[in-house]
């Protein structure tokens, strides 16, 4: 196998199916990262720094079932957004549903995304899709031209990827929009024999010929982790299951261990390397890679990086951002909704007057900063042990008390800032007086 791996780089990456041995998210030992998830109860088993993907499946509209399954996994920080379908057939499901559905959650829980796998409803050489943001308003839109077949002249086909993405963007879907969806299954014979398993090579040139039409997309997909119906996966296939490790792993500097589901996927990096940060505008729902020292505007965001730090200064637009590997973060939130995943050293974070959601915290000390005029502060990795302190300034003192955050974690509510104007600290049942300074 090759080295040097051309894939789409992106910091997120879904494997589907069978994701759970017991309390032990499988896919995590090959640097997977947002995990296939369907009940509220396993947001709890999650690892730090891992995120869901709530897959739902019902495309009837907004039913009172919908809601429901909706709104167990409302505002909960682990929630990157909702899968909902897997390649709908259009006729069978009505644009007027899907575009419901993602409105309701855009509505009830702004900020996530909303995703689907496109239907391919004419032939791999030319395909056609009929679900798109002007008639759904859904965020993010997979493509599966699986390039492993029997019948393909040879066995494999790659031009069907370009195809795909061709026929994506002239239906209306930006680039931005498009989720690589990567062939990892196959069989020989029984329900999934239509498409053989890749090799690794065949699976190191699939990542290329997709790193070169939709080089940084929001996430991508692996299908699939688990075996469905007598196939072959990345959880029985070890020598496929490298690939993407090592994919993972390179968009980031790490080592990689073995694949499958003994492996050991990509680690952090320390102090002293140039990391990376990953952002993604939720406005205009484009992803920025920023992997080499320097600044740069993504939005109303500047976004600097050194060889040993990183930081960011937020404006009015709402972001997801991911910093890995840097050395120390720093980072003031503006007044959008922003969610921070860090993987990196020490972190100081100021509150900005929006929202803004702090996770994957590292093993170092963190600083969260919350002046007057700052708007909601949710931490999820809050520890005292490695010495995590709050800032608050003095002004907010008055009228300052904790309560329960109704969910096994604490609430600091600050009157004197109004209504809504609160610090959540996530799993964390009290908080030591000698955690929070009140300053000048």
């Amino acid at each position: 196998m090759s080295n040097v791996y051309s894939g789409p780089t992106t910091t997120l990456h879904y494997g589907p199916n069978g994701n759970f041995n017991g309390n032990t998210y499988a896919p995590g030992a090959d640097g997977f990262n947002l995990a296939d998830v369907s009940s509220a109860s396993t947001l709890s088993i999650l690892p730090t720094g891992v995120k869901a993907l709530v897959y739902l499946g019902m495309t009837g509209g907004v039913t009172p079932a919908f809601e429901t399954a909706v709104q167990s996994f409302l505002k909960q920080p682990q929630v990157y957004g909702f899968f909902l379908a897997d390649e709908p057939i259009p006729g069978e499901v009505s644009a007027a549903n899907l575009k419901a559905e993602s409105d309701y959650i855009h509505q009830v829980d702004p900020g996530v995304k909303t995703f689907i796998t496109e239907y391919n409803i004419s032939t791999p050489q030319n395909p056609s899709y009929a679900f798109t943001p002007a008639n759904t308003d859904i965020d993010l839109y997979g493509l599966d031209p699986y390039p492993v077949r029997p019948e393909f002249t040879g066995g494999v086909d790659y031009g069907v990827i370009t195809a795909a993405v061709n026929a994506a963007e002239a239906a209306g879907i930006p680039q931005a929009d498009i989720v690589p969806v990567y062939q990892a299954f196959g069989a020989s014979s029984g329900a999934y024999s239509s498409w053989s398993v890749p090799t690794p090579a065949q699976a190191e040139q699939m990542l290329a010929t997709w790193g070169s039409v939709v080089p940084n997309p929001a996430f991508d997909v692996a299908y699939s982790w688990g075996t469905q119906d007598g196939d072959t996966a990345l959880a029985t296939d070890p020598q496929l299951a490298q690939v993407f490790a090592n994919m993972f792993a390179s968009e980031t500097g790490s080592s990689s261990g073995g694949g499958g589901s003994g492996g050991s996927g990509g680690g952090s990096g320390g102090s002293g390397t140039s990391g990376s940060i990953s952002v993604t505008d939720n406005t205009t729902h484009a992803t920025t890679l920023i992997k080499t020292t320097g600044t740069q505007t993504v939005g109303s965001g500047t976004f600097s990086l050194t060889a040993t730090s990183a930081s960011a200064s937020l404006g009015s637009d709402s972001f997801n951002i991911t910093f890995t590997n840097a050395g120390s973060v720093t980072l003031t939130a503006g007044s959008g909704t922003t969610t921070v995943s860090q993987n990196a050293g020490a972190g100081v974070f100021t509150a900005g007057s929006g929202s803004l959601t702090v996770t994957g915290a590292s093993n170092a000390s963190d600083t969260y900063k919350f002046m007057s005029g700052a708007g909601k502060l949710t931490i999820e990795d809050f520890s005292t042990a490695k010495g995590d302190t709050l800032d608050v300034a003095r002004s907010l003192h008055r009228g300052f008390h904790e309560t329960s955050d109704g969910n096994g974690g604490t609430l600091l509510v600050f009157p004197q800032a109004g209504t809504g104007h609160t610090i959540d600290l996530v799993k964390v049942s009290s908080l030591p007086t000698s955690a929070i300074h009140f300053i000048s």
